[in-house]
């Protein structure tokens, strides 16, 4: 009976690797709370995998800046009561939306739930969908998807670089390892990025 049980576990175990891969398809599609949510089954099970804290990181830095943008229309303190009940009718007019297929105006819609609640799983599980359907009808190059792509990619990695350049020059090579991993994460041909990250291998090679 123990032998049966212990089989059912392992067969119902999921394989780290497969969901670290699931998160990375989710994240690329922009499903940033399913990407976060499968990062995290990872990390239960290896809590030390290295390549499973980068991924986390990379969720919850593109959802930050996701909610950033709520943010800097945040409206004026409301009581709990009043946020409540804006949340639920943003989140109301939202689905509304989704279902007409108004798919940018759905997303917006929907982000503007994290100015009020910046962790409301009901909006992160919305937006998800959105994603998932915008992508799945392929109307990904119609529909300005918020966060992290285009533009505001290209000005991220202009920081990035730029702190990058800052750290190395100061020695702090973790830090400086870390911000170009970021680089390589937006734009993985980046030709200057591969550069910086060799300098930084040799010289960690060299402090070792």
């Amino acid at each position: 009976m123990m032998v049966g049980c212990q089989t059912v576990s392992r067969q119902r175990a999921a394989d780290p690797v497969e969901l670290r891969q699931q998160a990375q398809d989710a994240m690329r599609q922009g499903e940033y709370f399913k990407a976060r949510k499968l990062t995290e089954q990872v990390l239960r099970q290896s809590p030390q995998e290295e390549e499973a804290s980068k991924l986390m990181a990379s969720i919850l830095e593109r959802e930050i800046a996701q909610q950033k943008e709520a943010f800097e229309e945040r409206p004026f303190e409301k009581s709990q009561a009043e946020s409540e009940e804006e949340i639920k009718t943003l989140l109301e007019r939202s689905r509304e939306m989704f279902r007409a297929k108004q798919y940018e105006e759905a997303m917006v819609t929907a982000e503007k739930v994290f100015a009020y609640d910046a962790e409301n799983r009901q909006a992160s599980e919305l937006v998800d969908e959105i994603r998932k359907q915008v992508f799945a009808e392929g109307k990904q190059n119609e529909v300005f998807l918020k966060g992290m792509y285009r533009d505001e990619a290209r000005e991220r990695i202009v920081r990035y670089r730029k702190k990058a350049g800052q750290l190395m020059d100061s020695g702090q090579w973790g830090a400086a390892k870390l911000t170009v991993e970021k680089i390589l994460l937006l734009a993985p041909g980046d030709k200057d990025a591969t550069r910086q990250y060799e300098q930084i291998k040799q010289r960690e090679a060299l402090n070792s």
